[in-house]
């Protein structure tokens, strides 16, 4: 079964008053789309890691000291590293980059470190796979050597759904859905990034209007 096909019949949207054609061609939306640079990806997970890791470990030492020691602050946007070197943010921008642990669940599906993903209704969850995630002090080298960055064509049809999903969340037309508006918009602006739906916007930058 394509991923398309398999996104359309899962028991989320199933359950929803949201319907797409199993046939849908979306070759002229996606044929300019370019995938990120399997490097690129790592960075941006790693980044996203210390961002999310220093939010939710209550701002303790170890990720700016991995930023620090791996030299890797030009892997964090310029609000990454503001947050990670601040010695106690507000608890407003520990929400937001808490948040950014959906964004790390969605790139690791793309680049096969988790195997399925459904509509998300609750939080996604990657202690499975912390062990691949540096440890101490050591470059990422264990996720690099597990990353294997799936078909275009499945990661274009996630973002087909995501952002036909988000739309009709924003408008109010899913009434009888548990699918989260606020992770899809996490999984959107994560799809838009990965495929450069956005050309040259770095990642702060992306949107989801698209």
């Amino acid at each position: 079964m394509s991923e398309w096909n398999r996104i359309v019949l899962s028991p989320a949207l199933k359950k929803s008053d949201v319907s797409f054609a199993l046939d849908a061609d979306l070759s002229e939306v996606s044929k300019d789309w370019n995938l990120q640079p399997t490097e690129e990806i790592l960075k941006r997970i790693i980044a996203l890691w210390c961002a999310a890791g220093y939010a939710q470990t209550n701002f303790g030492p170890y990720f700016p000291e991995y930023v620090e020691t791996n030299n890797i602050h030009d892997w964090l946007t310029g609000p990454e590293r503001k947050f990670v070197f601040t010695e106690k943010p507000s608890k407003t921008h520990q929400i937001h980059f808490s948040w950014r642990t959906e964004h790390i669940y969605f790139l690791l599906w793309c680049v096969g470190v988790i195997p399925q993903i459904d509509l998300p209704i609750k939080q996604s969850r990657i202690g499975d796979v912390f062990d691949l995630f540096p440890q101490d002090m050591e470059q990422p080298e264990v996720l690099r050597q597990a990353m294997k960055v799936r078909p275009k064509e499945d990661i274009v049809a996630w973002a087909e759904v995501l952002h036909e999903v988000h739309g009709a969340l924003r408008r109010g037309k899913l009434k009888k859905t548990k699918i989260s508006i606020e992770i899809v918009q996490e999984w959107h602006h994560a799809v838009n990034w990965i495929l450069d739906v956005c050309p040259g916007e770095s990642w702060e930058f992306v949107t989801t209007d698209t």
